[in-house]
């Protein structure tokens, strides 16, 4: 039996970096529904180089990629424990490292810089999942 300590480590730091940019992308979500607060600002904490009209459509499409954040973060995480499940017990080694190759690579179109520094940690599991073979014994 094959140990898969490595590969158990990989995912769950993904997951922890998933949780921030889920938590990321729903501040951004909150700060969207919220546009009053940047309103009531003082005059002068606002930007000078952007107007008011400027800085609300700013506001508004950091809430957009907000939901597109967390929704690919909490896909991103249910997989991650879809893939921990199928690596109890070294059950389904290849279809947790394919679950976890294709969520990477989703995570990076989806969730640009974000998805790379996550991604990484269950690309390398998925390779790791899918490249390691239990050891045979010698018999002679």
């Amino acid at each position: 039996m094959i140990k898969r300590t490595g590969e158990i480590v990989l995912v769950i730091i993904g997951m922890l970096i998933y949780a921030f940019f889920a938590l990321i992308g729903g501040a951004l979500i909150w700060l969207g529904n919220n546009s009053q607060i940047v309103e009531d600002l003082p005059p002068d904490a606002q930007s000078p180089e952007l107007s008011q009209e400027q800085l609300m459509t700013m506001i508004e499409t950091a809430g957009a990629g907000g939901m597109m954040i967390l929704i690919s973060a909490l896909v991103a995480i249910v997989a991650g424990i879809l893939a921990l499940v199928f690596m109890k017990g070294n059950k389904k080694p290849k279809a947790a490292g394919i679950i976890l190759i294709v969520v990477s690579i989703i995570g990076v179109f989806t969730m640009v810089i974000a998805g790379m520094f996550s991604g990484l940690f269950y690309l390398i599991a998925g390779i790791m999942l899918l490249v390691r073979k239990p050891k045979t014994p010698l018999t002679e």
